[in-house]
């Protein structure tokens, strides 16, 4: 019993102990004495959890539609013919032997039609954008509710947010060349299968693909423990929503001017020039590039605690986690009529992961 009564003594010395603690930091109150407001500003770091999704491609060139070759060159069309069948083979041995000869190119009266068959969407494999690493300052601003209930508004300064590129892109060319007469009877054949993987751009020729500036303010709800003037260290939970909101998308110079001559190619096929796209030879377009990005919204969870210093000033730490997509779109447009030559699709996952620590007042 003696023990017994000594394990109650020390319990009452240390409720006793931490009540006269608690109190020189704060006045005495109850759960209705409490502060409707409270401010902080600190740091905020996100960490882009999310993976890179390939890119899904667009041009204006329909499947199973046929167009002049015009002018091209012999190197260019041994480098588009299809050898994995016999007719191909056959062509590729005769034009090497014409190329051998001096003859550098054919005329477009001996090219003929080039008739393609690739799809006019494909999906790019092993590529994709991923978002880098976000510092910034964060602002917190809480309206209190009851003592333990809150509505808080969590943003930050827009920081400038890059992302690296992944994989290279490229067109497939898949179809066939009808000669005319005179070429069928020289190279021994009526049509010559061509199959070829043209290359669009390489994401990775530069640190970034893209930068731009973000907005991700967020709402959230929180559930405070604990009680105002009693406890110092008071965890929280936290759920809302966040909204992102991209703007000043810029796209790294490199690539934009590969999507350009991309587009230049496109345009060729549009006009019956079909050699000069596969020799990378400009047309008559004045191709634009267009970035653009989807708002979106998503769901925020957050978990946390405050300490207060006192009755008004505290420090806060959080850690938050959002199931955050973006939707980007890359437009390859002629200036001359408005019309899409190519466009690029892709879904970059940021899945972000944010913490927060920072300094705050009770007003």
């Amino acid at each position: 019993m003696k023990l017994k009564n000594y394990i109650y003594s020390l319990a009452i010395c240390a409720v006793s102990v931490q009540t006269v603690y608690a109190s020189s930091y704060f006045k005495p109150s109850d759960k209705t004495d409490f502060k409707r407001y409270s401010i902080s500003i600190g740091w905020l770091y996100a960490k882009p959890l999310g993976d890179a999704n390939n890119i899904n491609n667009t041009t204006a060139i329909p499947a199973g539609s046929t167009y002049s070759v015009g002018e091209v060159s012999t190197q260019n069309i041994l480098g588009a013919i299809d050898q994995s069948t016999t007719q191909g083979q056959q062509a590729h041995t005769v034009i090497t032997t014409i190329q051998g000869l001096g003859i550098s190119s054919l005329s477009a009266d001996l090219s003929g039609t080039a008739t393609l068959n690739q799809p006019s969407t494909w999906t790019s494999p092993n590529t994709g954008l991923e978002v880098e690493n976000i510092n910034t300052m964060g602002i917190m601003f809480n309206y209190y509710l009851n003592d333990n209930i809150s509505l808080e508004l969590k943003a930050g300064i827009p920081p400038k947010v890059k992302a690296k590129g992944i994989g290279q892109v490229y067109a497939p060319v898949i179809g066939q060349v009808d000669l005319p007469p005179t070429s069928a009877a020289l190279i021994g054949t009526n049509s010559i299968p061509i199959s070829q993987q043209l290359y669009i751009t390489d994401l990775t020729q530069s640190k970034y693909a893209i930068d731009t500036r973000v907005w991700m303010p967020a709402i959230e709800a929180h559930y405070q423990f604990g009680v105002s003037g009693v406890n110092k260290f008071r965890p929280y939970v936290g759920v809302g929503i966040l909204y992102a909101y991209l703007e000043n998308v810029k796209i790294n110079s490199g690539i934009e001017n590969d999507l350009i001559l991309a587009g230049h190619r496109v345009q060729n096929i549009l006009t019956g020039n079909a050699g000069n796209s596969l020799a990378g030879i400009s047309s008559d377009a004045k191709p634009i590039i267009k970035v653009s990005t989807r708002n979106t919204f998503a769901p925020i969870f957050s978990v946390g605690f405050n300490y207060d210093f006192n009755s008004n000033w505290f420090a806060v730490a959080s850690l938050s986690y959002s199931k955050m997509d973006i939707d980007a779109k890359i437009d390859v447009n002629n200036q001359n009529n408005n019309q899409n030559l190519i466009s690029g699709k892709v879904k970059i996952d940021v899945d972000p992961l944010i913490s927060y620590m920072g300094i705050g007042y009770r007003f």
